[in-house]
């Protein structure tokens, strides 16, 4: 991991910091105790791992603040990243990761914060815990490896030299092998399936063959079921041209039934109608008066008409100035109740600010007082600018001395180490001693060990010599005892002849012939089990030797060990016989560093009591500093007041000069609006009209009288013009209603 970017914001002791790494290849920070050293790395492990030395999660954030953030860019083989981690107070924390490509930053951030922490493990490929114990030593805690148990120090130099590798591959391998194992007992039950499967085989057959059986049974009845299908179908055919025709019937008495009752239905209207028109002729005097009633209702209906068109048109325009007027009156009351309540404002500001100006001696002598305590707070930052170099000069020479100190101490600590190192090393001559006079013994036991292995060795040389010999004589008597056989069969042949002389045999040659070589054969296969007998025992006295040869060089192979442990023995006595003289050197630079702790350092004890002189006479205290300090900020109200008090006064006066020029708008508004209201040409407009829609004597009530009169008549008048559409169209309606019913 290659740092690039550090950046800080309310984390410990930093407000806002920002740190680039560019161009540095080593780097060393400096500074006096609790300036912020190491939170910057602390910043670091917190911003990738989300771990601190603080010992509660809200403790990271900065004193009165309620988040802390960190951003950290890093570069891992070659690769740019950046770690975002945010927290706010008593709330959860918000981590997110990113890496850089050609656009920008793209995010890598997971679904959770478990999730994205272990993509940042992954990256880098170290935990917090390798990473306190390895590459970043937290102040106070570099022994924390030494002090942690054997497995936890061994799982942190595996996960630093990537061991844990060949653990996730050892964990895959037994993952595969598990699989495996679960296939080979899949196939296992698989291949006994089958194996009981074609156990059944003879059954199966049986079944088969009944089952074609059947087969051919149910196709002679399928062939039969079809032919009686087609006959079927064909009984079926003959039923759908019955059906139609059947239903091309019903059509028709349906649509002749249809139009019957449309024609009757004709003639029942057109009866109505003659029927209607006899009623209205019964009525015709009375319809013919309404109707001379409803025309002059009609004609007054219309005088009126024109009329009412006047006297909207005479509304409308008074509606209209009416509106004009009452806007501008509107827009007069609506300034002039902004004029008041402008002055009702000033007058309640300056109400306020009478109050603000009756503290004005109260903040004079507030500032009088700040200004002393700014005085006294200069006095003392000035002695404390006095003070301070001798302050940092006094904690120099003291560090020094704590250094000294603790160079002396380290030193005293190291060379007694190395004394007791050194003692244990002569205190164990008498058993280095004794472990080489062992180490001797069982060399001498081993090289006679040696000579008996070469014994044993050229045994084994002889008694497989003997067994090769012993192998060529069987196979010689083996080949015999094959040409023998062969003898033998030709012996056996008709007309054998004699096998040395290869002259013809008699019967009592023969014999003898077969006699003798018959003997030889059997002769021959004596030899042959002796051998093996003495091949079996030489075979056996053979693995005896090898095994005891076997047995010896394993022993022997040690020796090389044991050459090596004696040397390393011998050099480790001659070694300590030469540590007696270092031993007596060490005990006196111990017993000097001893002196020279006990009497304490003298080379700034003198400038160190010149330091503590000069501060007690400067008697600079902390406290008068921090009690200056809050006297100022006690007083330091006194300044914004004394602004407010001559903005105060500077409104006073402006607001006391405007009053009386509002008084003076609202005087000439109100006088505008009683001459509106009377003199105004919009006045004299309004008064105007109202005389014309007095003149018109338009009545809307006698208006509404009429035209309900012509509503109440409107029923006899359509009537009326019924009657005399019916008396026209009487020859008509007979001739129709003649010619249905014929066609009926």
């Amino acid at each position: 991991m290659i740092p690039r970017q550090l950046i800080l914001r309310n984390f410990l002791s930093y407000r806002q910091a920002t740190l680039p790494f560019a161009g540095l290849h080593l780097a060393c920070i400096c500074g006096a105790n609790g300036a912020g050293k190491s939170s910057l790395l602390e910043a670091i492990a917190w911003a990738l791992w989300g771990q601190s030395r603080a010992s509660r999660e809200d403790d990271v954030i900065y004193y009165g603040e309620m988040e802390a953030q960190v951003t950290f860019e890093f570069s891992v083989q070659g690769q740019t990243y950046r770690v975002v981690r945010l927290r706010r107070r008593q709330q959860h924390t918000v981590l997110e990761l990113q890496i850089q490509t050609a656009a920008g930053y793209t995010s890598l951030t997971g679904r959770s914060l478990r999730a994205t922490q272990e993509k940042i493990i992954q990256i880098l490929r170290l935990d917090y815990h390798t990473f306190i114990n390895s590459a970043y030593l937290r102040q106070g805690r570099a022994d924390e490896f030494m002090a942690k148990r054997p497995s936890e120090r061994k799982q942190l130099l595996a996960s630093l030299l990537g061991l844990d590798q060949y653990e996730t591959l050892a964990e895959a391998a037994r993952d595969r092998a598990r699989d495996y194992k679960a296939q080979i007992t899949v196939l296992e039950q698989r291949l006994q399936t089958l194996g009981n499967q074609l156990a059944q085989e003879p059954t199966l057959r049986a079944q088969q063959a009944a089952l074609n059986r059947q087969i051919e049974q149910q196709r002679q009845q399928i062939e039969q079921c079809q032919q009686r299908l087609q006959e079927e179908r064909a009984a079926y055919h003959v039923h759908q041209l019955q059906q139609r025709d059947y239903e091309h019937l019903q059509q028709q008495r349906d649509t002749l039934g249809t139009t019957i009752a449309h024609l009757e239905q004709q003639c029942q209207m057109l009866r109505q109608e003659q029927a209607a028109i006899a009623e209205l002729e019964a009525r015709a005097p009375l319809l013919e008066a309404a109707v001379s009633q409803w025309q002059s209702l009609k004609t007054a209906d219309a005088q009126l008409q024109q009329c009412f068109a006047e006297y909207q048109r005479l509304r409308q325009v008074r509606d209209r100035h009416q509106q004009t007027l009452d806007q501008q009156r509107q827009d007069l009351l609506r300034t002039l109740h902004g004029l008041e309540s402008q002055q009702q404002f000033l007058l309640e500001q300056c109400q306020q600010l009478e109050k603000l100006l009756k503290q004005e001696n109260q903040i004079v002598a507030a500032l009088e007082q700040l200004q002393r305590s700014r005085a006294y707070l200069r006095a003392q930052e000035e002695l404390q600018q006095k003070v301070f170099p001798l302050l940092q000069a006094k904690q120099r020479l003291e560090l020094q001395r704590q250094q000294q100190e603790q160079r002396l101490r380290s030193r005293r600590d190291e060379l007694q180490q190395l004394w007791r190192h050194l003692h244990q090393q002569v205190e164990r001559q008498p058993a280095l001693q004794e472990a080489v006079t062992l180490i001797t013994a069982q060399i001498e036991t081993l090289e006679k060990q040696r000579i008996y292995q070469d014994h044993v060795r050229e045994k084994g040389l002889e008694r497989r010599r003997f067994l090769e010999q012993l192998q060529a004589r069987q196979r010689e008597y083996e080949r015999q005892i094959s040409q023998l056989e062969q003898r033998l069969e030709l012996l056996n042949q008709p007309g054998a002849v004699c096998p040395l002389c290869q002259r013809p045999l008699d019967a009592q040659h023969y014999q003898a012939v077969l006699r003798r070589n018959a003997a030889e054969k059997e002769e021959l296969l004596n030899q042959v089990w002796v051998i093996r007998e003495q091949l079996a025992v030489t075979e056996r006295e053979i693995q005896v030797l090898r095994r005891e040869y076997l047995n010896i060089r394993y022993e022997i192979s040690q020796l090389t060990q044991l050459f090596e442990q004696r040397g390393q023995l011998q050099q480790q006595l001659q070694s300590t016989q030469d540590l007696e003289p270092q031993l007596d050197r060490l005990a006196k630079e111990i017993q000097q560093i001893e002196q020279q702790l006990a009497d304490g350092p003298q080379e700034t004890l003198e400038e160190l009591q010149v330091i503590e002189a000069e501060l007690a006479r400067l008697n600079y205290d902390e406290k008068n500093l921090a009690i200056a300090r809050a006297q100022v900020e006690k007083w330091r109200w006194a300044e914004a007041k004394e602004q407010e008090l001559r903005q105060a006064q500077r409104q006073y006066r402006q607001i006391q000069e405007q009053l009386p020029a509002l008084m003076a708008q609202q005087e000439a508004l109100q006088q505008q609006l009683n001459a509106l209201e009377t003199i105004s040409p919009l006045a004299q407009t309004l008064a105007t009209l109202d005389q014309q829609l007095a003149a018109l004597a338009y009545d809307p009530e006698h208006h509404a009288q009429i035209q309900a009169q012509l509503a109440a008549l409107e029923a006899d008048y359509e009537a009326y013009q019924t009657l005399q559409r019916g008396r026209s169209r009487q020859p008509q309606l007979s001739q129709d209603l003649q010619h249905l019913e014929e066609t009926l």
